[in-house]
């Protein structure tokens, strides 16, 4: 059997999609250097929360110090499970530097790692790790070819968090094939059935994230209305948890959408 998922994971995720950037508050502070014998068991959980988030903001820095503080933690209380989380924040990490086959390589050790030790739940972070960064730097057949696994995955854990996650992110990657109609069919149909599954009320971070990507599928369809309708609804979201870099994005998209509709002063406006 399988090393079970860490109980600190099983209460990330229960949190990570409604506002990550409130997890890396609460996990630094509970990391502050100035804690005198600070239970080992605590500061694991602390630096999971810290790496998890880290990758879900897509911010190296954060992921780095909850890498460096709890990978030799897991090792020391030999829990496999954290140390697999671990391993798939090193690969995020390489990604920051060194040549792109680097966090390939080690996205592949730790996928090894985790299907060695039976962890169907780990492996699914993994292929969705390498399918982010293959999607990165334009192999989109093989970025889509770790989504569907990790999509299969994220199924068998019954993980509906996870599977929204994945779709959206396919979403994504169907609608940069724009002469493909059959792509930016797909495209719409992995952002839908993504935004079908998100709680609003509980996962504001991944609601804002799905709308985004079904506003740029709906743009690339040329269904300008519906692109406006959920960019709009991403931009609500991003204000509700006060997610700068998000709002950022959202506003570079939606200048995108008012631009294709020939509305230049509106496009302006969110350029400024």
């Amino acid at each position: 059997m399988g090393a079970a998922k860490p109980a600190a994971l099983e209460r990330i995720d229960a949190t990570i999609w409604d506002d990550p950037q409130r997890v890396v508050r609460d996990a630094e502070a509970a990391l502050r250097p100035d804690e005198a014998n600070i239970d080992r068991a605590a500061s694991l959980d602390a630096a999971l929360r810290l790496a998890v988030a880290g990758e879900v903001l897509e911010r190296t820095d954060v992921a780095r110090r909850g890498f460096e503080r709890g990978m030799p933690l897991a090792r020391e209380l030999h829990d496999d499970g954290a140390v697999c989380v671990f391993y798939g924040t090193e690969a995020f990490i390489a990604q920051d530097s060194g040549p792109v086959e680097a966090a390939l390589r080690r996205y592949a050790d730790a996928i090894a790692f985790a299907n060695d030790a039976g962890m169907g739940w780990c492996a699914a972070r993994l292929h969705l790790g390498r399918g982010r960064w293959y999607s990165t730097f334009g192999r989109g057949a093989e970025a889509l070819a770790e989504m569907i696994e990790a999509h299969r995955l994220y199924e068998l854990q019954h993980d509906s968090g996870g599977v929204a996650g994945v779709l959206s992110d396919m979403s994504w990657i169907y609608h940069r094939e724009q002469d493909n109609p059959q792509s930016l069919r797909r495209a719409i149909e992995s952002g839908e059935a993504a935004l079908a599954m998100v709680d609003p009320a509980h996962q504001r971070y991944l609601a804002n994230c799905v709308h985004h990507n079904l506003a740029g599928a709906y743009l690339a369809s040329h269904m300008l209305p519906q692109a406006r309708e959920h960019i709009e609804r991403a931009r609500e979201f991003a204000i509700a948890i006060n997610d700068i870099v998000g709002t950022g994005y959202i506003a570079r998209l939606h200048g995108d959408i008012e631009f294709e509709a020939g509305r230049l002063e509106q496009a302006l406006s969110f350029a400024a």
